[in-house]
């Protein structure tokens, strides 16, 4: 089968804003991860904080691929970047209640914090195994390591 050059150039530009905008959504949830993995009371104002860049940055990666369609070959890897965003922005919803959930609550939203963000770190993984297999572009990983080689 023959490349098709342009396509190869697309899809390139397509992965490196990609990478770009999860770089974002995973650099403002590891603040927001360190804070929950401490186990310790989060002063309600510093959780919003926290809570709002990671919905901020899942907004404009959202937004961005509203507006921008993945070139051919790359719609699962498309697919995984949205899923970020909406499990990302759903652990950021979830951590920013802890501060005013009953004893009998904080439990049940502590769980699914904790599961949100590990979800997430998973859709991240799977799209840059999709991007390493399909364009050659390297990225880090939803808890902030690197990709394994």
């Amino acid at each position: 089968m023959r490349s098709d050059p342009e396509l190869d150039v697309a899809r390139r530009r397509w992965a490196a804003t990609a990478a770009e905008h999860l770089t974002a959504v995973v650099d403002a949830a590891v603040p927001l991860r360190k804070a929950f993995d401490a186990d310790a009371e989060i002063a309600p104002a510093i959780g919003a904080v926290l809570a709002s860049e990671v919905i901020n940055a899942c907004s404009v990666l959202t937004d961005w691929l509203t507006g921008v369609r993945a070139p051919k070959g790359l719609g699962k890897a498309e697919g995984e970047l949205g899923a970020v965003a909406g499990v990302y922005r759903n652990a950021a919803v979830a951590f920013r209640s802890l501060a005013d959930a009953e004893i009998d609550q904080l439990e049940a939203r502590s769980t699914a914090c904790a599961t949100m963000l590990d979800q997430g770190d998973h859709h991240v993984g799977i799209f840059i195994a999709i991007l390493e297999k399909k364009v050659g572009v390297q990225g880090r990983r939803g808890d902030g390591q690197s990709p394994a080689r």
